[in-house]
């Protein structure tokens, strides 16, 4: 992990995971709950690295995991859907100036990227979490990454099924630009 124990527990009351209700009879500390979630969001693993390491079976693990997720996409999608304040249209521009100044290309403000996350084949309408060509059960997210290294804007979660491409109409991101751009010049 990149957070020492004493951190885990100075953030914690902030995500107030005590609340959740886990399915499938399941239960979980909420500091196990964050651990597990911060392990798994860290870097690909498998689910079998994580059963040795928090002493649950893959289903309880999996249905966890995606517990905390939802809830706190529930509780938190307004904060991390569109960041005001990195993404205003001032804030866009001075990214695109960045980016070009480093001779990569005009016009690009950030970077979008679709993360898949694996999890256990779910007993109810399996076939919405399958993902054909990479041949387990998922869910997927898309992030904008700006030039800092910050991720300001979070959409999702989509099935596994779901293409790139629709996960981008359905985030509403060129929606969100189209409004900060409003009554401004097409040039700039």
């Amino acid at each position: 992990f990149r957070f020492k124990a004493q951190d885990i527990y100075l953030f914690l009351p902030y995500f107030d995971l005590s609340h959740i209700r886990f399915r499938n009879g399941y239960s979980c500390p909420p500091e196990t709950a964050l651990c597990l979630l911060l392990y798994r969001l860290s870097a690909p693993n498998q689910l079998k690295e994580n059963m040795k390491i928090f002493q649950h079976s893959c289903s309880s693990i999996s249905s966890i995991f995606n517990n905390v997720i939802e809830y706190l996409i529930e509780k938190y999608s307004k904060h991390i859907e569109w960041d005001n304040i990195r993404l205003s249209r001032k804030q866009i521009l001075k990214y695109s100036d960045m980016i070009e100044r480093k001779g990569v290309v005009k016009s690009v403000w950030g970077f979008i990227d679709g993360t898949i996350r694996t999890i256990c084949r779910p007993i109810h309408h399996q076939q919405y979490y399958y993902s054909g060509y990479k041949k387990y059960h998922t869910f997927k997210f898309q992030a904008v990454m700006i030039p800092d290294g910050i991720i300001s804007y979070l959409a999702g979660t989509w099935f596994g099924q779901e293409g790139d491409w629709s996960m981008y109409i359905d985030s509403k991101l060129e929606s969100h630009l189209r409004d900060i751009n409003d009554g401004s010049e097409s040039h700039e």
